[in-house]
């Protein structure tokens, strides 16, 4: 109970180490495949909230949760998580991009670089995803779907566009990845998928 093996599981990772990473409802565990032994990653008096994701870079490791994103510098034999200043708030997915933390929020699409937490797009922002052809995906709070490509070296974005799909009751938008395909949903049960060649969602009987 004390190393957090009681807590609820949120979400779950794998290192290239092959490390297993379980983000808990008390902090964040990694399960060391080498040793098969596990490490609490924080300490159970200090609540960071509920961990939705993570990022793991060279020296920091960035956490998501439903009070903010925290940063740990891995160099740091304490192990302490940090709030990023200005990022309280529910924290639903990050993604690493080229030197940025990019990072979907309640209050909307944030990247973190040198230590600052800078806004994209406004409103609320709730899910990222690539497609196959390297683009990032998002859904967020207006009911719409933004599409981001960014240069070769994904260091800045070069054009943006937003979608929309026809509801009338809906107030979520949901994206999820199948195969190379993109799945776009709201919750009146409408199913799209992205036409390359007229650049539109369209119904979809996926």
């Amino acid at each position: 109970r004390q190393m957090g093996l009681k807590n609820t599981v949120l979400s779950v990772g794998v290192n290239n180490k092959g490390d297993i990473w379980l983000g808990l409802n008390g902090g964040i565990m990694m399960i060391e495949e080498s040793v098969k032994e596990e490490s609490l990653l924080l300490d159970p008096k200090e609540s960071i909230g509920y961990v939705y994701c993570a990022v793991d870079r060279e020296e920091q490791l960035y956490v998501g949760t439903n009070k903010g994103l925290f940063c740990m510098n891995k160099e740091d034999k304490q192990t302490r998580f940090v709030l990023v200043p200005e990022s309280k708030g529910q924290v639903w997915d990050l993604y690493h991009i080229g030197d940025e933390v990019v990072v979907a929020h309640n209050k909307g699409l944030f990247s973190v670089f040198n230590g600052t937490f800078r806004e994209i797009k406004h409103s609320g922002v709730y899910t990222l995803v690539f497609d196959k052809d390297g683009n990032l995906w998002i859904t967020h709070s207006r009911r719409e779907y933004m599409r981001l490509r960014f240069d070769n070296d994904y260091t800045s974005i070069v054009e943006s566009e937003i979608y929309t799909v026809p509801t009338t009751l809906s107030k979520r938008a949901f994206m999820v990845k199948v195969g190379n395909d993109l799945i776009f949903m709201n919750n009146e049960g409408g199913v799209y998928k992205y036409n390359e060649l007229n650049n539109t969602l369209q119904s979809d009987e996926y």
